[in-house]
């Protein structure tokens, strides 16, 4: 891990890592890609204003990049349902797809535990062998469980890319803000009766589980 690529550099963790990374003296370059500018400098931080689904064989030469985190991922409450998947689903397959074509040696993709979907007769625990299964009728599960299944299926011929996918629970945290956490910050919180526990991991451990599996470059699947 050298020289490292971010999509969703300014996203809640794509964020975290660029930082994270840029006071990491073993990294040479870090190089971020979001339609947003960052709020504030990020040291070593080489951004690239630019939607997911467009090329990056030139950002991926020039930088000579070895590793690559995709973390963008376009969340609810978009209203464009169709615009949405298009930017998850195809941003996705041309990152992947710029990975497997330049023999990039690892590609870590930020998943979710919503990807095995929300059913009654769910393995308890989930494990990484449980079933994907991403509800149809909640496009934020379904898509994750179609992104997946999608890097799985990836011809890979002689590529040399490793692919590790991490499936976090709900993260929570400072930077937590998304339409879960508006509902729990109401002043009177609603949930289905006989709803299951709900699980959490903190944004500082998903963090540090992410750089844990870019050291370690670990393939396959991994909850947390």
């Amino acid at each position: 891990m050298k020289r490292v690529l971010i999509t969703g550099a300014t996203g809640y963790i794509g964020g975290r890592v660029a930082w994270a990374l840029c006071d990491n003296s073993d990294v040479d370059e870090i190089v971020g890609l979001d339609v947003r500018e960052p709020e504030a400098e990020c040291g070593r931080l080489v951004f690239y204003r630019r939607d997911v689904r467009a090329s990056l064989d030139e950002i991926i030469e020039k930088h000579r990049i070895d590793t690559v985190v995709h973390a963008a991922f376009v969340l609810p409450p978009i209203h464009d349902t169709r615009l949405m998947e298009d930017i998850n689903l195809n941003g996705t397959r041309n990152v992947a797809g710029a990975c497997l074509r330049h023999g990039v040696g690892h590609l870590l993709y930020t998943s979710s535990a919503t990807a095995y979907g929300f059913h009654a007769d769910n393995d308890v625990p989930l494990t990484e062998e449980s079933p994907l299964r991403g509800n149809d009728g909640f496009t934020y599960s379904r898509t994750k469980r179609i992104i997946e299944c999608m890097l799985h299926e990836l011809p890979r011929g002689r590529s040399r890319t490793i692919i590790t996918v991490l499936r976090p629970c709900f993260v929570v945290g400072p930077g937590f803000s998304n339409p879960l956490a508006a509902h729990f910050l109401k002043r009177l919180v609603i949930l289905p009766k006989g709803a299951l526990d709900f699980q959490f991991v903190h944004e500082d451990d998903l963090l540090e589980v992410m750089l844990l599996m870019l050291r370690l470059r670990k393939r396959g699947s991994y909850n947390v």
